[in-house]
């Protein structure tokens, strides 16, 4: 959920890179929860795209059509993890990337339309309604699953 916030902060202050990680590491994690509610757990090495494509939409039943017009973007933010979050390469180049504002502004939101339709994916597996803020969707954790929750 902070992703969602970092995404917003970074994009109204025209750090594009950052809005764009914020954005790929939204849907990452956005997959991650739909992936779990199938308990399916990725290595640590792991594209998450694929895993998209392997269990998600196969059971996705009435939010195919809609995971499958979603994988595209999922595969592009994937692909931007290392050049959004690193401006050096492991053999040193420098890389300077300008950046389409209204591009940027519409993978973000495209990210922000992903994390809907995860909710509503996990929800229908669980019947039942998730609350959207992040300090309730915590209590929700920490009350119903707090065999699984762990605070560090």
């Amino acid at each position: 959920m902070d992703d969602r916030l970092m995404i917003e902060s970074a994009y109204d202050n025209k750090i594009y890179s950052q809005a764009l990680f914020h954005a790929q590491q939204l849907t990452e994690k956005s997959s991650k929860a739909c992936l779990a509610i199938l308990r399916v757990m990725p290595k640590d090495d792991h594209h998450y795209s694929e895993m998209v494509r392997m269990f998600i939409i196969p059971n996705s039943k009435k939010f195919r059509d809609r995971f499958d017009e979603y994988l595209p973007l999922v595969v592009k933010l994937e692909s931007q993890y290392i050049p959004t979050r690193y401006g050096v390469t492991t053999s040193g180049t420098v890389r300077i990337r300008k950046y389409d504002e209204q591009t940027v502004k519409k993978e973000c939101n495209a990210a922000k339309d992903y994390l809907e339709l995860c909710f509503s994916f996990v929800e229908d597996k669980m019947s039942k309604q998730l609350p959207r803020s992040k300090a309730e969707l915590e209590q929700v954790l920490v009350t119903e699953y707090k065999d699984n929750v762990k605070f560090f």
